[in-house]
């Protein structure tokens, strides 16, 4: 076991990442600085805010990463807009680059790809670094200041000259942090009395104003026109162990994912037996493989590649191979890794090979009980790239006309009565059964809202699938016989 650590630098558009396990993922972000204006080294912009939490990520499960960028330092001449950092920076407008500057942009990970600023991407966050707000240096009576900070579950107000000199002659103000449930608001003052006290800025973008811009964030912080933007907020959601700081980076953002990179370790399965087949393990005398049990696994990873279960060993001077020895068309093969058994618990990995897939039925028998009382009957469903790769056999194991073979192709849906036997037959080369999903049939025949599919192992006898809320576990027998041809990687996948 070790720890893979995974950065992620400001590219200006989205990154991925895709869990290799199932397990727990740390996760940081780093959100972008707001920038500065030339004109005043007193006058800065906001340094963006910290947050980090874990989260837990199945095998295959893909977050995306949006790494905030800066805020651009201005001095330049006058122009109709400059635009905020990636991700929400709030933009500066009315060609007031000489003064102020845009906000910074937040870092986040999400569920959803696409263009950051869509409503569902940014609905899809799970965490969120806030940027920091640009500031202004206009010293000619508008008022001036630094940006605030990124949050923070709040982000950091920015500062203004007249809070402390008394006002100035076209009045004062700044841009207020973004919060768990709002934008900032951009609050300006003359001769000392609250004028205006608007929100600037919104969901997951910093607002945009004449003077400095706010920083992006779960919400945005307010921009300004008379002083220093807003921070935007930080967010962690449920993710464990969460932790907001305000104020932590300068420049733009980055994002870090650590993990446990755990090895994947290979043995055989027989008649309820484990076996390592390797020399250590076999017994001359009788001509065959010793089992080995759960405890000893657990302090002896040996095979690391599917292909050295059938590596050669020499044994007084003659050359032996495993599958000589034990069947292997009478074995599966058992893939786990160390994060498994150090729970007691090992999980199959399942990875099919498009040729074993072609020659394998698969078979799910179940006492299947509805825990909802008002659904008479279950509907199946199945997807599938091409339903029509695939045929379905539903088994009552009863002496009536119930017991048909059917192509997935034509599924529409499938009642589901008794105990019964699922049986899925691959008819190409490339077929993938991807998800079965059940539906409840209430009396306004509607469907009821599915729920994800977890399938999990007792590296005994059985494997189950369990339909979230709804349903009992399915019980799913396991492939137990398969030619040594097709014996490397060829698990059921759902």
């Amino acid at each position: 076991m070790a720890l893979k650590t995974l950065i992620f630098n400001y590219t200006g558009g989205v990154q991925s990442f895709t869990a290799p396990l199932n397990g727990r993922y740390s996760l940081e972000a780093y959100g972008a600085s707001g920038g500065n204006s030339a004109r005043s080294t007193s006058q800065r912009g906001g340094k963006g805010g910290y947050a980090s939490g874990d989260i837990k990520l199945l095998a295959g499960q893909t977050i995306y990463i949006y790494v905030g960028g800066q805020g651009g330092d201005t001095n330049a001449a006058d122009s109709t807009s400059d635009a905020g950092g990636y991700n929400g920076g709030g933009s500066l407008l009315s060609g007031q680059s000489l003064y102020g500057a845009p906000g910074g942009g937040a870092t986040d990970f999400r569920t959803s790809s696409g263009a950051w600023d869509t409503l569902t991407g940014l609905q899809s966050r799970v965490l969120v670094a806030g940027g920091g707000g640009g500031a202004n240096s206009r010293d000619d009576g508008y008022g001036y200041g630094s940006g605030g900070d990124g949050g923070g579950l709040v982000g950091t107000d920015g500062t203004t000259a007249g809070q402390n000199s008394g006002g100035m002659s076209y009045g004062y103000g700044y841009g207020t942090g973004g919060t768990q449930t709002s934008a900032g608001s951009y609050r300006w003052y003359q001769n000392g009395i609250l004028k205006s006290d608007s929100i600037n800025g919104g969901f997951g973008v910093g607002g945009a104003n004449t003077q400095s811009g706010g920083g992006g964030g779960w919400y945005g912080g307010a921009g300004s026109g008379h002083g220093g933007a807003g921070g935007g907020s930080s967010y962690y959601g449920s993710l464990l162990n969460p932790t907001a700081i305000a104020g932590v980076n300068n420049g733009n953002g980055k994002a870090i994912i650590t993990y446990e990179d755990y090895e994947m370790f290979y043995l055989l399965k027989k008649d309820g037996a484990y076996y390592i087949p390797q020399k250590a393990f076999f017994d001359i005398h009788n001509k065959k493989f010793n089992s080995v049990t759960i405890e000893y696994i657990l302090n002896n990873y040996t095979i690391t590649k599917p292909d050295d279960l059938n590596k050669p060993f020499v044994m007084n001077g003659k050359t032996l191979y495993p599958s000589d020895i034990l069947d292997f068309s009478k074995c599966q093969i058992c893939a786990f890794t160390q994060a498994s058994l150090d729970d007691r618990e090992l999980k199959m990995i399942y990875e099919p090979s498009n040729i074993s897939l072609a020659k394998t039925t698969i078979k799910v028998k179940d006492k299947f009980t509805s825990l909802t009382s008002n659904l008479d009957h279950t509907f199946i469903d199945i997807t599938s790239p091409d339903k029509n790769k695939l045929d379905y056999f539903i088994d009552y194991n009863r002496d009536d006309q119930d017991n048909l073979r059917k192509s997935c192709g034509i599924l529409n849906k499938e009642i589901l009565k008794y105990d019964f036997f699922l049986n899925f037959k691959f008819d190409a080369t490339d077929a993938k059964l991807q998800t079965i999903k059940l539906f409840g049939r209430n009396d306004k025949y509607t469907k009821i809202k599915d729920y994800s599919i977890d399938v999990y192992d007792d590296f005994i006898d059985k494997a189950y699938i369990v339909f979230h809320k709804d349903y009992d576990a399915v019980f799913v027998n396991k492939l137990s016989s398969e030619s040594a041809a097709y014996t490397i990687n060829t698990l059921d996948k759902f």
